[in-house]
């Protein structure tokens, strides 16, 4: 399994200043505590692996439950900063508070994890 992130969002995972993602596929239904996934980010068409992630729990939530406290694990600084810069510019489904989603946590594996 694997989580693709922007390149950005990437080098937040590998500071630690992102813990967790917001996914609307259900195909992340699957994910599980204690999985160990791939992430990394495309590059012209090319998968670039920047390590392992440990799932610490995956959940299904409303969009209108979201905090600020999910947005700073989300790498943004409040909530209205991560549905304008985050929700709204990676996703074509604009912010709707009804909408359910898969909410990913996870911790850096440090040992397979490689720099930028």
């Amino acid at each position: 399994m694997r989580l693709a992130f922007s390149r950005e969002h990437a080098e937040l995972i590998l500071k630690e200043k992102k813990i967790q993602t917001t996914r609307i596929r259900d195909q992340y239904s699957k994910y599980q505590k204690g999985d160990v996934v791939e992430f990394g980010y495309w590059e012209e068409k090319r998968f670039i692996s920047k390590g392992k992630l440990k799932v610490v729990s995956c959940k299904r939530k409303q969009l209108k439950e979201f905090t600020d406290s999910d947005a700073v694990r989300e790498g943004f600084k409040s909530l209205g900063d991560f549905m304008e810069n985050g929700w709204n510019s990676v996703y074509e489904t604009k912010w709707k508070p009804e909408l359910r989603v898969f909410v990913i946590q996870f911790e850096l594996n440090q040992q397979q994890t490689l720099n930028f």
